[in-house]
């Protein structure tokens, strides 16, 4: 309070030096400069609560920080050699799901690709087991009958029919014999067809194995074998008969046939000397 006083007296002298005015009119002037003071106090203090003095360090900082704002508004967007731009990221993004996409494709032609030659292979070597199975030996044949070739094995030349009465080539060997005499299997073997043919008659065939193949024609009968059932070399499959109806004017006969890979072969070849 004499702080107060003090300060408010010095304010009088320098505002007041000259006491020669009325009493009246200086005791009110003294009146009317205090509080002038404390109205300018007061609204000295309101705008200072209003309005709070930023650190300077703080408002360069924040000054500079406008003018990097508007420089980088106004300033056109270059890329940065390195940098990576919104853009960027979302292409990376977009060729991340292409290249995984591209990944699980490949892994499944990979896959795909695998499992080919896993079916190749086993294919392949299914055919070199069938390339490696034993093929029987055509030199160890036995005749299927007993008797005399009538109508000989012709592929390169034309043979006489008696029965269409014109010539024709003919793809096996006719043995004559008795209407009855058992037929036999040259070689051991799996029947694979019996059948009445519309040419040959009643036919008997027999896998032999690496592709080779008897077939058993104008038999009096299919019954002595049923189809799936193997026969040992030398075993009976049937009788001499008279049931094919190309061949129906020759005397009684076997009609013998030979194949190897689904290709017809000269029995002649392989069995023993029938004259």
């Amino acid at each position: 309070m004499s702080s107060l006083k003090l300060y408010l007296s010095k304010l009088k002298a320098a505002l007041l030096p000259d006491k020669k005015l009325p009493g009246f009119f200086y005791n009110k002037s003294l009146h009317i400069i205090v509080g002038l003071c404390i109205i300018a106090i007061i609204v000295t203090s309101v705008w200072s609560a209003n309005n709070p003095i930023e650190p300077e360090s703080d408002k360069i900082i924040s000054e500079q920080t406008q003018i990097e704002n508007e420089n980088q508004a106004s300033a056109p967007t270059t890329d940065v050699e390195g940098a990576a731009t919104k853009e960027d990221i979302e292409e990376g993004t977009n060729n991340k799901g292409i290249k995984e996409e591209t990944t699980t494709g490949s892994n499944e032609r990979l896959t795909t690709a695998a499992n080919e030659n896993i079916i190749t292979v086993t294919n392949n070597e299914h055919i070199q087991e069938m390339k490696q199975e034993k093929e029987p030996d055509l030199s160890t044949m036995m005749p299927p009958v007993i008797g005399k070739i009538i109508v000989d094995y012709s592929m390169d030349k034309l043979v006489y029919s008696n029965t269409l009465e014109q010539w024709q080539t003919h793809s096996g060997i006719d043995i004559g014999a008795d209407e009855g005499t058992a037929v036999k299997a040259v070689l051991a073997g799996t029947v694979i067809d019996t059948l009445n043919d519309s040419k040959l008659g009643n036919m008997v065939i027999i896998d032999h194995g690496a592709g080779i193949i008897s077939k058993y024609g104008n038999l009096k009968s299919t019954a002595a074998v049923k189809k799936g059932q193997v026969v040992e070399k030398g075993e009976i499959i049937g009788a001499v008969g008279r049931s094919s109806i190309f061949e129906s004017a020759d005397p009684p006969h076997l009609h013998f046939e030979m194949e190897k890979d689904n290709s017809t072969i000269n029995p002649n070849y392989y069995l023993p000397k029938i004259e």
